[in-house]
């Protein structure tokens, strides 16, 4: 009789905010931006940036995406050159909007990530 191989949770994932993948995995992520102002809908223009910056446990900047948002979407290609970047631990994440008018808001700060 064979032995079964313990089964996997799917990678990359998010769960509670917590992005998880596994180590060397090249993949895409789709970030969908629910954003609000002043408790209006608000949907990124034209020249409004989308920064997603990668930390390690000692806030040292690891990998940094900057992107306009196509209809509040962003997308985060992890392709080999990035992924190797990040060995096995602990990293945090923070995203950020500059407005085309300069002013720039920051929508989540210190989430976290698991590279497994």
């Amino acid at each position: 009789m064979a032995d079964k191989i313990p089964g996997e949770v799917i990678s990359p994932r998010i769960k509670d905010g917590v992005i998880y993948w596994r180590r060397n995995d090249v993949f895409k992520v789709n970030l969908i931006l629910k954003l609000s102002s002043m408790g209006e809908s608000y949907t990124l223009k034209e020249g409004d940036i989308v920064t997603v910056a990668f930390f390690d446990s000692g806030s040292y900047p690891i990998k940094q995406f900057s992107t306009n948002a196509d209809n509040n979407r962003v997308i985060l290609d992890f392709d080999k050159s990035i992924t190797k970047l990040f060995d096995k631990g602990r990293y945090t994440y923070d995203i950020s909007v500059e407005l085309s008018d300069g002013s720039v808001y920051t929508i989540a700060d210190d989430n976290v990530a698991v590279v497994l």
